[in-house]
């Protein structure tokens, strides 16, 4: 069946309706590890259920009525707000409230990075459910992601820049702890580092999502903060490393890439010029 086909087939499924705009290719962009491969807008009629397994992680936003999710032999409600996610060769179940049905964005996708985004906005294999406080702004996000897949032709970028936005959106815990517009580009930059550091978000992902030039956020955080912007991520990776490494005995290659790390090379060498140790004589010591 071809795209086309795809689409009029989920578009007149008899439960439920649903728009969903696949990726027109199946694999990462460059320098990407954690890609969505479709995302759904979908409104039920009440009779939505499924159980099972996929065979590719999903996340789903619940953004109107009620429900149940159950995964790991634990049952969660899930109603506006409720963030869960499905796990290739996890079993789950999940159904609405024929009396109040539910309205979902979904989200499938691939790479290596997915559980470490995953974990980036609040879910995990044993915490698969969490609360989104921003759901207005998670819903536009999803939105503006949605129609971008929707056309015809798109650019990776510029879709990264809409997939890191929504990650920041959906991590957000508290409305007055995400900058606005009037905010300094610093504070946003820093902001949406710390939101999706897990990622290894870059100097270029940062510029796209601020709608500005690599060398305007460069200036501003030698003016605000005496350092280049490229030294700022380091230090934040390293930063999250040295807690990484105090308060778990994760693997070494699990510290580097949650710290954002794609190489653990390229680890070991920023934390030893930041601290004058290895990150394994770091954790043997107990250095905080």
């Amino acid at each position: 069946m071809d795209k086309a086909g795809i689409l009029v087939y989920f578009c007149r499924m008899e439960t439920y309706r649903r728009a969903i705009f696949p990726w027109s290719e199946h694999s990462l962009p460059p320098g990407m590890t954690v890609w969505a491969v479709s995302v759904m807008s979908v409104q039920s009629d009440g009779t939505m259920r499924r159980s099972g397994t996929r065979p590719i992680h999903d996340l789903r936003l619940v953004t109107a009525g009620e429900g149940m999710f159950r995964c790991g032999g634990e049952d969660y409600v899930a109603g506006p707000g409720s963030l869960f996610a499905l796990y290739p060769g996890v079993p789950f179940e999940f159904h609405d409230d024929p009396e109040s049905p539910w309205g979902l964005f979904v989200l499938q996708m691939i790479g290596s990075g997915v559980e470490t985004f995953l974990k980036g906005v609040g879910l995990s294999r044993g915490r698969p459910v969490a609360h989104c406080s921003r759901l207005d702004l998670a819903v536009r996000r999803f939105e503006l992601l949605h129609e971008y897949y929707g056309l015809p032709e798109k650019d990776p970028w510029r879709a990264s820049g809409l997939f890191f936005d929504l990650a920041s959106a959906l991590r957000a815990e508290k409305a007055e702890s995400a900058p606005g517009p009037q905010d300094s580009l610093v504070r946003r930059a820093t902001y949406l580092t710390s939101a999706l550091l897990e990622t290894g978000i870059g100097v270029n992902d940062l510029s796209r999502m601020l709608h500005v030039s690599r060398s305007t956020l460069n200036r501003a955080f030698q003016k605000d903060l005496r350092l280049p912007v490229v030294e700022f991520l380091r230090n934040a990776r390293v930063q999250r490393a040295k807690q990484l490494l105090t308060g778990s005995d994760e693997k070494m290659s699990a510290v580097a890439f949650e710290s954002g790390f794609r190489q653990e090379k390229y680890f070991y060498r920023c934390f030893k010029e930041a601290t004058g140790l290895t990150p394994v004589q770091w954790r043997e010591r107990g250095d905080s």
